[in-house]
């Protein structure tokens, strides 16, 4: 029977704006694979909680997360596809200006 909760820690990347690494609180970012862990440069620690089937996320069903981190050893959260498609427009369009 799965764990009806787990400790996390949020992590996120000072390189990669809007972009999180769940993992279990007690396993840390050893779980993480070590290509990832070179793109998630400057991991800083957010957060700890308790992530359980009920709580809300902002940008996901929690009982996926927890799936997740139960198999891989961790839940990847980029920002919404909308956003980096609004920032690359962005980009585009600061070169044109220049």
């Amino acid at each position: 029977m799965p764990q009806a909760s787990i400790q996390c820690s949020a992590w996120r990347s000072r390189a990669m704006p809007d972009t999180y690494l769940l993992v279990d609180q007690a396993e840390g970012l050893a779980r993480v694979p070590h290509a990832l862990l070179q793109r998630f440069t400057q991991a800083e620690l957010v957060t700890s909680f308790s992530l359980h089937s009920e709580r809300s996320l902002a940008r996901a069903d929690a009982a996926a997360v927890m799936q997740q981190i139960r198999e891989q050893g961790y839940y990847l959260q980029m920002p919404p596809a909308r956003d980096r498609d609004m920032g690359a427009v962005a980009a585009r369009n600061d070169k044109l200006t220049r």
